[in-house]
């Protein structure tokens, strides 16, 4: 199968990138009946300071990343039951712009993010706080090779952003608060476009926080029961990236990846569910390569498959989750192939792991079961810890 068409590849970009932000906008509102109402709104701006992490022989010289970041929160009022279960959470959207340390070649980041807040008091005064958010990000300075041919890190100007932040907070009155906060971001286009080194920064965030209301009384509701049955689960879809490398070869065309799973789940607890399965994926990247390199006379279809057992581990909020999945690779003949054949480094964990992150969005609440509750998927698949592809999928348990 040759590589999609510009044509195309272009459109499921722009609807994937739709897509999450619908769906974002969409279950903000939808997590919360009492959104438009501002008595539970709360406002924190931070200044960031931290440093890109050097973590590939092609990336540029950097000095001191510096930021801003804008977060409107909102307390979770228990109109959910999900609310209750998880204490009460605090969650929001954030904006938030760095510079990554190297404008000339880097540029600036500009970026929104959704996220939830999980507090936890120490006393009347003090407050351990938590954050973990997934949003999307504009670069002003990507790869190109006449004008900014040293830019391995990002290769698109869209790209995804991930946040996770934890640390310690003060109230100074009942309403104003700081906090410092140990934050990790990483940017990454998740290998749709290379060059893909993607940039990790390390930093600290001090930030201060006003909360307009502070009398809050949360809504309660009856704990429930929940199936805790072994449950048989299906899904496929499609993901989309250019032929592997993370630097080289850039500019290439895009290929489809087609995969399907079948794995059971039971839930742990109230708000959890475990997994576990396999997981096949057809490459065309891999079908093109080997009849354009003659490698596998007569085999290229068997061979370019890959097939991967896993476990997992979903968190659940309502009718979203939050999927990690480590995986095993137990058939892939072609990057052992290229090994083999010297035409790719030998690296151990490349061969063997295969990992997803993904959010999932349920037509209706996970309170009881997932029972006969088709989903939708966003996730990045990884190799080794590097990006493979981004992908979309449906599914269903039974």
């Amino acid at each position: 199968m040759k590589a999609i068409s510009p044509l195309y590849k272009h459109i499921h970009l722009k609807w994937l990138l739709a897509l999450v932000l619908l769906l974002t906008l969409n279950y903000v509102s939808a997590q919360n009946d009492t959104l438009n109402s501002k008595d539970l709104l709360r406002y924190d701006v931070g200044f960031v300071y931290g440093k890109t992490l050097n973590i590939h022989p092609f990336f540029p010289d950097v000095s001191n990343a510096l930021g801003f970041e804008l977060s409107i929160l909102k307390q979770a009022s228990g109109e959910k039951y999900w609310h209750q279960l998880y204490k009460y959470p605090i969650f929001g959207v954030s904006f938030l712009g760095m510079n990554l340390g190297n404008d000339s070649i880097l540029g600036q980041a500009i970026g929104a993010y959704y996220f939830k807040e999980f507090p936890k008091k120490l006393g009347k005064r003090f407050e351990w706080n938590s954050r973990i958010g997934a949003g999307l990000a504009y670069f002003t300075k990507i790869y190109d090779p006449f004008d900014n041919p040293n830019n391995y890190v990002i290769g698109s100007r869209i790209t995804g952003l991930g946040v996770a932040q934890t640390g310690l907070g003060f109230y100074i009155t009942n309403k104003l608060s700081i906090y410092g906060r140990f934050a990790f971001i990483h940017y990454s286009n998740g290998h749709y476009s290379v060059p893909n080194i993607g940039a990790n920064i390390i930093s600290g965030i001090f930030s201060i926080k006003y909360t307009p209301t502070t009398d809050f009384k949360p809504k309660t509701h009856e704990v429930i029961e929940v199936d805790k049955k072994w449950r048989l689960n299906v899904d496929f879809g499609l993901g989309l990236h250019e032929i592997e490398g993370t630097v080289l070869p850039t500019r290439g065309p895009r290929y489809p990846v087609y995969f399907g799973s079948i794995y059971t789940t039971k839930r742990l607890k109230k708000k959890a569910l475990f997994s576990a399965g396999f997981n096949l994926n057809y490459f065309t990247a891999f079908h093109d390569f080997i009849i354009n390199q003659q490698i596998f006379d007569g085999k290229e279809k068997a061979k370019s498959y890959k097939g991967v057992v896993f476990i997992g581990y979903e968190w659940l909020f309502g009718r979203m989750g939050f999927l990690l999945q480590p995986g095993f690779n137990v058939y892939y003949p072609f990057r052992k192939e290229l090994i083999k054949l010297e035409l790719t480094n030998s690296r151990s964990m490349d061969v063997i792991n295969s990992n997803l992150v993904a959010f999932k969005f349920y037509t209706r609440s996970t309170r009881q079961t997932t029972r006969y509750n088709p989903f939708i998927g966003i996730g990045l698949r990884t190799i080794g810890g590097k990006a493979d592809f981004v992908e979309t999928r449906i599914g269903m348990a039974f």
